[in-house]
C-alpha cells in the first residue's frame, strides 16, 4: 500500500517550517485603497507574470457599509474588457447569499470557493457583482485617472489590472469612455500549480578516470607522502590499488638515467622501448610534463588553465589521457634535480628526483617516480617524499589520478585511500535519476520513477522528505559527487528483478494537505559491484509543490 502524508506527516504539518513554506507559496495581492466610491459591480483582470501556472483560490472585497449581501463572481479567459456587456461571454465562479461585510476600509471574504487556472503570462478577467436591494450592497472602489489597464497590484507572480464598473449584472459601463478606470478594492489569494522540479544531480554511472585533488601542498603531502598508487589494466580500464607506506621499498633509484629536458611548464614526447599495452590501445609515445603528467599520447595539454595549475577540469578534458601527479614543479631552479627516464627490465621509470617546487629560491624539493610495465601494462606512481610548503603566489594545489583519452564526466574527487578506484572505458551507464511522472495534486498519488538503476542493483530506498538539505557531494562520507535533496523522513525498501533499469513508486497525496506544500523526494541505491567507499549512490531529488490541480 503506497504510504500517506496525512497518516505520516501529521506531526510535522503543524511545524512553522511548514507554515513558512506555505506562506511563501500561496500567498495574495491586495489592491485596497482609500474608496471614494461605491457601485454594484466592478470588472478587472488578473494577469499571470509568472513562468508557472496559478490557480485563483478566493476573493476579498472592500464593502461600503457593514452588511449582508448577494455576492456574485464571473470569469472569463483574457480580457474583461470589450465584454462587459456580453453575458454569454462569462462563466459563473460561484454566488455568496450571504456574504457578511465590514465597512470600509476593512476587506471581508467573499467566502465563494475558486479553482480558476491561469497560465504562464495568461491574462483572466474577473466581475465581481452585488444583487442590489438597499445602500448597503455596494462595492467601494476609488476612480483613477487615465490609469485603465493599469497595475493596481503586482508580487512579480500576479499583477491586479485597473478596470471599470459595471453595474450588476452587466448593465451599464461608467468610466470607459476617457479611459479613467476604477481600483478593485480588494484581495485576490492564488496558489501555485502543482508542479515538479528536479533539485540536484544523481552518481553512480561508470567513468573513465578517478582522482584525488589537494587544495594546496600541505594537503597533498599529508595525503600522499610515503606512498604508492597502483594501476592495473583491466578489460575495461583500471583498477586502482592504494599502498600506505610502501613507497621506499618501492622506489627505484634511477641507473643510467637519461634526462628529459621538460624546463619550467613544458612537456617531451618519449619513446618507450614497446608499447605500453592501455585498456585504450597500445601506446607508441608518451609525453611527459614537468608538472608531473605522464600523457598516453605524444603531447600534454591542459584545456582551460595554465600548465602549471592543477584543475580537474583539465584532467577529465585533456586530449591524450594519463596519470596525474600535477602539480607546479621547476626542474631548471637552481639546485633542483632533474626529471629522468630509465629502464629497469620491463619497467620504464620517469623519475621526479628531488625536484624543485615553485617558488624560486626556497629549498623545497620533492622525489616521485612514474613506472610502467611495458609487458603488462600496470603502472604505479611512488610518492617518495612530497614537499609541503605553501609559499608559492601561483598556488601549491596537487591532483592525482588516470584518465582516458578525451573528455570525460566528473566522477568527483575521491579519497584515494579508502575509495574503490575504478575506470571502466568507454564510460558506461548514466547517473542514478528520479522523475516526477505526475504532480502531487491533493487527493491523489503522487507517482515517481527512478531509472537507470545499476544493473546488479541489490535493493534501493525511496525517500520522501519535508525539507532539502541541499547536500550535493557527500564524499565526508564515502560518496563523491553524490547527493542528498530530501530529508530522511519517509523511507521505504524496495527490491526489483535483476537488470531491471527502473523503479515505480509513489505516495498518497490527502486531499486536505495545505495547498503550496513543498515535499521533497530522491532515491538511494546499492549497486554490486559498490562504487564508492560507503556502497550506497543516490539519484537527483525532485521538489514536488502540492497543489488542488
Amino acid at each position: 500500500m503506497l504510504p500517506s502524508l496525512r497518516r505520516l506527516l501529521v506531526p510535522a504539518l503543524a511545524a512553522t517550517t511548514f507554515a513558512a513554506a506555505l506562506a511563501a507559496q500561496c500567498q495574495s495581492v491586495t489592491t485596497a485603497l482609500n474608496p471614494t466610491f461605491a457601485q454594484s459591480g466592478i470588472m478587472f483582470d488578473v494577469v499571470n507574470v509568472s513562468a508557472d501556472p496559478i490557480q485563483v483560490t478566493g476573493m476579498d472585497q472592500m464593502a461600503s457599509d457593514f452588511g449582508v449581501t448577494h455576492v456574485h463572481v464571473y470569469t472569463k479567459v483574457g480580457t474583461w474588457n470589450g465584454s462587459q456587456a456580453t453575458p454569454a461571454a462569462w462563466t459563473l465562479v460561484g454566488s455568496n447569499p450571504l456574504w457578511g461585510h465590514w465597512p470600509y476600509p476593512l476587506l471581508s471574504s467573499l467566502n465563494i470557493p475558486m479553482n480558476v487556472v491561469i497560465p504562464p503570462g495568461g491574462t483572466q478577467g474577473f466581475y465581481v457583482g452585488a444583487t442590489y436591494i438597499d445602500p448597503t450592497d455596494m462595492l467601494a472602489f476609488r476612480s483613477g485617472v487615465n490609469q485603465l489597464g493599469a497595475s493596481q497590484g503586482n508580487d512579480g507572480t500576479l499583477d491586479v489590472r485597473i478596470g471599470a464598473v459595471v453595474y450588476y449584472p452587466f448593465s451599464t459601463t461608467v468610466g470607459l469612455s476617457n479611459g479613467d478606470g476604477v481600483y478593485s478594492l480588494g484581495r485576490v489569494h492564488y496558489c501555485k500549480a502543482a508542479t515538479n522540479t528536479v533539485i540536484g544531480t544523481g552518481c553512480g554511472a561508470n567513468a573513465n578516470s578517478f582522482y584525488g585533488s589537494y587544495p594546496d601542498a600541505a594537503a597533498a603531502q599529508q595525503a600522499l607522502d610515503g606512498n604508492v598508487l597502483r594501476l592495473a589494466p583491466n578489460a575495461t580500464g583500471y583498477t586502482g590499488t592504494w599502498e600506505n607506506g610502501t613507497a621506499a621499498a618501492s622506489y627505484i633509484p634511477p641507473s643510467g638515467a637519461i634526462p628529459l629536458p621538460v624546463g619550467d611548464d613544458n612537456f617531451v614526447p618519449l619513446t618507450p622501448s614497446t608499447p605500453l599495452p592501455t585498456p585504450y590501445g597500445a601506446q607508441p609515445v608518451l609525453a611527459v610534463s614537468g608538472n608531473g603528467i605522464v600523457a598516453f599520447g605524444p603531447f600534454v595539454d591542459t584545456p582551460g588553465t595554465n600548465a602549471w595549475l592543477p584543475t580537474t577540469d583539465a584532467f577529465l578534458q585533456g586530449t591524450s589521457g594519463g596519470v596525474y601527479a600535477w602539480h607546479d614543479y621547476n626542474s631548471i631552479e637552481p639546485g633542483s634535480g632533474a626529471v629522468t627516464y630509465h629502464y629497469a627490465g620491463n619497467l620504464l621509470c620517469v623519475t621526479f628526483a628531488d625536484v624543485e617546487n615553485y617558488p624560486m629560491g626556497l629549498p623545497n624539493r620533492s622525489t616521485l617516480q612514474f613506472q610502467f610495465d611495458l609487458s603488462t601494462g600496470a603502472i604505479a606512481i611512488v610518492f617518495v617524499q612530497i614537499d609541503g610548503s605553501v609559499a608559492s603566489p601561483y598556488g601549491s594545489s596537487h591532483v592525482v589520478g588516470v584518465t582516458a583519452p578525451g573528455g570525460s564526466m566528473d566522477p568527483g574527487a575521491v579519497d584515494l585511500a579508502t575509495a574503490p578506484l575504478l575506470t571502466t572505458s568507454p564510460e558506461g551507464g548514466q547517473r542514478l535519476a528520479l522523475q516526477g511522472t505526475s504532480t502531487p495534486v491533493t487527493g491523489t498519488t503522487w507517482q515517481l520513477r527512478t531509472t537507470d538503476l545499476p544493473a546488479a542493483t541489490l535493493f534501493g530506498i525511496t525517500v520522501i522528505g519535508l525539507s532539502d538539505p541541499a547536500v550535493d557531494d557527500l564524499t565526508i562520507v564515502g560518496m563523491p559527487a553524490c547527493g542528498l535533496r530530501a530529508s530522511l523522513d519517509i523511507l521505504t525498501a524496495f527490491t526489483v528483478a535483476p537488470g531491471t533499469p527502473f523503479h515505480d513508486w509513489g505516495i498518497g497525496i490527502p486531499a486536505n494537505t495545505p495547498l503550496g506544500l513543498p515535499v521533497f523526494a530522491t532515491t538511494i541505491v546499492a549497486p554490486d559491484p559498490a562504487t564508492n567507499a560507503f556502497g550506497l549512490i543516490t539519484s537527483n531529488g525532485v521538489r514536488g509543490l502540492v497543489n488542488g490541480f
